[in-house]
């Protein structure tokens, strides 16, 4: 996909390795919220399949699940709905707010964004993302050229324990402290590999 408005920019086809999410998970005891995003979550449920599987044999206790899709044809498939409802069972906070949202805007195909909507609405953790047609629920990242500035704020370690800000961790394995990066900015931003997490984290404490 080329979506004009994609604060990623330019496509990539690689998905996450499960090495890298044990890296990280081999050192967490309990997570307030796990986003799951991409490029589109949908076209990779194998990895959220490991994800989960891992979470539930290192009880890992998780407050809640957030994940964005664009309401392509996979986000509807049965695959994904069915992961996306045992993630939904597993989480601790049910009713607070939704953990699947669909972008619905000007940007995506309106048609095909009914039939997944109607699909999709089944769920109870299912809501609409609508985008404001000027543009300022966008970030100005990537390819989109409007909306919010992206406002990177940096991670913070205490107690030796707890960890507070965004901790991204990405297709490469690499650890950035904002999720609405573009892949450019994150190749130039990424504060280090996953395998190193604790050295870094360290170093910050």
């Amino acid at each position: 996909m080329k979506c004009s408005h994609c604060m990623r920019g330019d496509a990539q086809d690689i998905n996450i390795t499960n090495e890298y999410i044990v890296n990280i998970l081999k050192y967490i005891g309990q997570i307030y919220q796990l986003t799951i995003t991409g490029g589109e979550p949908s076209l990779n449920v194998n990895g959220i399949k490991f994800l989960l599987k891992e979470l539930k044999r290192r009880k890992i206790s998780v407050e809640r699940f957030y994940i964005a899709t664009n309401g392509s044809e996979s986000s509807m498939s049965n695959e994904f709905t069915d992961i996306c409802t045992k993630l939904y069972d597993y989480q601790e906070t049910k009713q607070e707010e939704a953990m699947l949202e669909m972008s619905n805007d000007h940007f995506h195909n309106r048609e095909l964004h009914e039939t997944v909507f109607a699909e999709l609405s089944k769920y109870p953790f299912f809501s609409n993302r609508y985008s404001f047609p000027d543009g300022f629920s966008l970030i100005k990242e990537g390819r989109s050229k409007v909306g919010y500035e992206n406002i990177i704020l940096p991670l913070g370690f205490y107690d030796n324990c707890r960890i507070e800000g965004d901790f991204y961790l990405n297709a490469l394995g690499y650890i950035i402290c904002n999720d609405n990066l573009s892949y450019e900015n994150q190749d130039k931003l990424s504060l280090c590999h996953s395998k190193d997490i604790i050295t870094y984290l360290k170093s910050i404490h």
